[in-house]
């Protein structure tokens, strides 16, 4: 996972020499073996660079190592979108909720990086009825900045609650004169 950079883990990998000849007696020293990606953005299929490895026995001075490399995955960070204020509406029918007033933040962005909430955030209440603590989906999110591409945002929808307050209804009273013979 994207952590800001560059240094790889070398645990787990196995080295194997080819080009030997014959029955030359070499073998490779890996115990200061250190791995980093060529850079610290996340992506698939990065190269990996290996350092410290060395060669050992009898036969070693007959053979130089090349550069030792593979390739790597650096998984985007996942972050996360907080939501300060509150959700309130009349009772109108529908769903949408108004987000006016509603701060959006991310959480989890890395010193010194540069990313921003982008996009329109719309609100979808689950359903249309007056009531409190009601649940609201929030979707509509990108990211922007120089270092986007080292984060994701969530999969699903941001929840948060809110209120659909009851719609006054008004009373209309019409005087009438009562007509003779009525």
């Amino acid at each position: 996972v994207y952590d800001g950079n560059a240094n790889a883990t070398s645990t787990g990998l196995t080295y194997a020499l080819s080009g030997l000849v014959g029955n030359d007696m070499v073998t490779l020293k890996k115990d200061m073996a250190a791995a980093s990606y060529v850079d610290k953005g996340a992506g698939n299929n990065k190269t990996v660079n290996i350092t410290g490895l060395s060669l050992e026995g009898p036969a070693k001075a007959n053979y130089m190592l090349t550069a030792a490399k593979t390739t790597g995955n650096i998984t985007a960070k996942e972050l996360s979108v907080s939501a300060t204020g509150k959700i309130t509406k009349t009772y109108d029918g529908k769903t949408e909720a108004s987000l006016a007033g509603i701060q959006f933040g991310l959480d989890g962005i890395l010193s010194n990086d540069k990313v921003a909430l982008a996009g329109t955030a719309t609100g979808i209440f689950n359903d249309k009825n007056a009531g409190a603590g009601k649940k609201v989906s929030i979707t509509g999110f990108s990211l922007s900045g120089a270092d986007q591409g080292n984060y994701v945002l969530p999969v699903s929808a941001i929840e948060k609650s809110g209120d659909i307050t009851a719609r006054d209804l008004n009373i209309r009273v019409e005087n009438r004169k009562k007509e003779k013979g009525e």
